[in-house]
């Protein structure tokens, strides 16, 4: 298995492929602008380096309700099939590459809203991870 970054919402932990990280940004520097009849989990869109990019918020993708910002939450930003797409998260804390022991299932309970966009799980430093599948969870393809 190839390095995942890792980030939190709430009390778990995700991972998504290290590979299609472009970069991480810190929401708190972004300027949203809402984008009328869109799905509820998209925070809006932003002008990042030229380029205008939805962003979806991970929380609301999962059903769960908005918390004030620490100041921690960051933008994990994509460029999957020719296109940009921002993924705000409570905060980015890692980069690991599971050995073979860890990338085994660890079989994580996983609930029920979330388990379409749950490819597997894994083991990191004694702790469970749910990897991400990001085309689920952006509904691409």
């Amino acid at each position: 298995m190839s390095s995942i970054l890792i980030f939190q919402s709430d009390d778990r932990e995700y991972g998504v492929p290290a590979g299609s990280v472009y970069e991480i940004i810190k929401a708190e520097e972004c300027h949203f602008t809402q984008v009328p009849g869109a799905e509820g989990y998209i925070a809006g869109v932003i002008s990042h380096r030229s380029e205008i990019m939805p962003v979806v918020d991970f929380r609301a993708r999962l059903g769960r309700p908005d918390v004030p910002s620490r100041g921690e939450q960051k933008i994990i930003v994509f460029h999957i099939e020719d296109m940009w797409i921002g993924l705000k998260v409570d905060s980015v804390s890692d980069m690991v590459k599971p050995n073979g022991e860890e990338a085994a299932e660890c079989g994580r309970d996983t609930p029920g809203n979330e388990k379409p966009f749950v490819s597997g799980s894994f083991e990191h430093d004694g702790r469970a991870a749910d990897l991400l599948d990001l085309n689920a969870l952006f509904m691409i393809g």
